[in-house]
């Protein structure tokens, strides 16, 4: 087309079309192209066919220009050829005046932007996925610039804190005190990657804890310019890992208490040293138990004391201490069932609760904890005993409540006529009412226990040469080692003759076979001490043959059943040589074989029917 008879000399537009290194053309104000180069073919005209045409999208935009006389600039995006993805362009159209009667032409000229457009809008997505996941993932995300300021904090944000309030703000703004911000900081400010850091910080009026990734940021110098990371919420987590430890400590402590119980073979020291261990174990202040006066009602003005209280507390303190106790004490007291109520005075804090057993109101345990303890927060709305020191004071008190029983029952069998006269060991008729008591509650609680029979290997021999005095002797030197050697909680009997038992409380086969084996080996001793005497003849020496019948509560047992077990591992003691003790089979054990047994005479019966029927 031949564009000098329409603008005249138009060298400057041919200049500007082909020295264009893009797109670009000059069309008048209706659309015709006066001029374009080659590279505007197919991309600001239209399509190959008709290269002469402007785009028609073009048109009206073209024609706005040039009656505004106003430069415009615009973005498109134009189809590919053949498949090819689309292609996008920033055009500029710019009106040139060409004479004072002719109307105005347009340059239109092109840039090639599809790449930058591309990675413009890659960038969008990837910023918004990032943002989703950040959100949809439930950990909070965040960075920090090279001033420590929270520059992103994504919209899950920190409990309590928005991710609006988070952002411009310090990162050591969360924690107080200069040592949790020390501690942050090694975090925070970590020149190299920290993973999986755990830190805890006061958020409002709870703590939290959080579990932190973070990942420095430099720059090409290898300056430190900020770091990014997550952060998830493990507060619960966290305290559950503590409860479950607290409860592991507090089923030690218990366990080390009932050893004090154990370890003590007069029950009236039984609950002064646990007592003791209770304050050290349980890390209180004071420990203070209240029993009844035995065979009568729960009183508190008939009720014995036992109490642990440190001396730097004063005797006013102590004074009032009284009072707040005996009132909670009272106040737990009433009713059937097990109770506990709490209290407060001052610094101190009470926790009391009932012992019982077999529904019997033995005694109140009463446990106080001083502020300065170091265990108890004594600001408002502070749990001081929590679920854990009431699970274990329940426990303690149950068996607090055991021990003044065997307590007040040692009494009273000293006081009844059930102790053998030459030993002091109870008689054969109070042991086994004794025993058949204590299958009862070990049935119920499932515990296990162990009956030892013992009898004296060659008493008869001492009795016919030594005279029936050196005999009795014999039968006190023995009774007194098994006392000795035995726990409170235990129940030795002289059964009759040169025959003792020995009832093991909570004991299993590995206990009693121990017992035994000491009780055998303190017999040994006997004859090289006490029963030898100088200047006579020696006597005779004793031994020790012992039967063991364990109870187990998976395979319940009357009192007369285990005494036979007992009894049939004695004989079988004494059968394989004396001095030694056997193990007694278990019910179900002795059942089988008599089963077995009647399966084979069975069998040999008919065998032998069948072989006189045979031809």
């Amino acid at each position: 087309m031949g564009t000098s008879d329409k603008i005249g000399t138009i060298d400057w537009a041919r200049s500007l079309v082909l020295g264009f290194p893009g797109p670009a053309l000059v069309a008048d104000a209706s659309g015709a192209i006066l001029e374009c180069n080659r590279a505007a073919k197919g991309i600001l005209t239209a399509p190959a066919q008709d290269t002469n045409t402007l785009r028609g999208d073009l048109v009206q935009r073209i024609s706005t220009v040039a009656l505004t006389r106003t430069p415009d600039r615009w973005a498109v995006t134009i189809d590919g050829k053949a498949g090819d993805p689309p292609m996008s362009f920033l055009l500029a159209g710019i009106p040139f005046e060409t004479g004072p009667q002719t109307k105005p032409v347009v340059g239109l000229m092109a840039w090639e932007t599809t790449v930058e457009t591309h990675l413009r809008t890659a960038l969008a997505e990837s910023r918004a996925f990032f943002r989703d996941l950040a959100t949809t993932c439930g950990e909070f995300v965040w960075s920090i610039d090279r001033e420590g300021i929270f520059n992103y904090a994504s919209d899950t944000g920190l409990t309590g804190l928005t991710s609006t309030q988070l952002h411009g703000r310090h990162w050591s703004s969360l924690f107080k005190g200069d040592n949790e911000r020390a501690t942050a900081a090694k975090i925070f400010e970590s020149r190299s990657t920290v993973d999986e850091a755990d830190i805890w910080l006061q958020l409002g009026d709870r703590r939290v804890c959080l579990r932190l990734s973070v990942r420095p940021s430099f720059e090409h110098d290898g300056v430190w310019v900020g770091a990014r990371g997550v952060a998830r919420n493990i507060t619960r987590q966290r305290e559950e890992e503590e409860r479950i430890a607290r409860w592991r400590e507090s089923e030690a402590r218990l366990n080390g208490v009932l050893r004090h119980f154990r370890e003590q073979v007069d029950p009236s020291e039984m609950l002064r040293c646990a007592t003791t261990a209770v304050v050290g174990a349980a890390r209180l202040t004071g420990c203070w138990i209240y029993i009844r006066k035995p065979g009568q009602p729960f009183s508190l003005d008939t009720a014995a004391t036992l109490h642990v209280v440190p001396k730097r507390y004063s005797e006013n303190s102590l004074a009032q201490t009284a009072t707040v106790l005996r009132d909670l004490a009272e106040k737990v007291s009433l009713g059937d069932a097990d109770n506990s109520a709490q209290s407060a005075q001052g610094e101190w804090s009470y926790l009391a609760r009932t012992a019982r057993y077999g529904g019997n109101l033995l005694g109140v345990l009463c446990f106080g904890r001083a502020g300065d303890a170091g265990q108890a927060d004594t600001s408002p709305g502070a749990e001081v005993w929590d679920a854990v020191d009431q699970h274990f004071i329940a426990q303690l008190s149950d068996q607090v409540a055991v021990a003044i029983v065997q307590t007040e029952q040692h009494e009273q069998l000293r006081r009844l006529s059930s102790t053998d006269e030459l030993t002091g060991l109870l008689n054969r008729r109070a042991f086994v009412a004794e025993v058949r008591k204590r299958l009862d509650h070990h049935t119920r609680k499932k515990c296990r226990a162990a009956l030892l029979f013992i009898d004296l290997d060659g008493f008869k021999a001492i009795n016919d040469t030594e005279g029936h005095r050196r005999g009795d002797e014999v039968l006190v030197a023995i009774a007194d080692l098994i006392r000795s050697t035995s726990r409170s909680s235990d129940v030795a009997v002289r059964y009759g003759g040169d025959e003792f038992g020995l009832w093991l409380e909570e004991a299993d086969e590995t206990v009693a076979m121990l017992k035994a084996h000491d009780l055998i080996e303190g017999c040994f001793d006997l004859n090289r001490g006490d029963l030898a005497r100088e200047g006579e003849i020696r006597h005779l020496p004793v031994g020790m043959s012992i039967g063991i019948a364990v109870f187990d509560p998976t395979q319940p047992e009357d009192v007369e059943s285990l005494i036979n077990r007992a009894d049939t591992a004695l004989y079988e003691a004494k059968a394989s040589g004396k001095s030694a003790f056997r193990l007694a089979k278990q019910p179900a054990e002795i059942d089988a074989e008599k089963a077995s047994g009647r399966a084979l005479e069975v069998n040999h019966e008919q065998q032998h029917n069948s072989s006189r029927g045979a031809p």
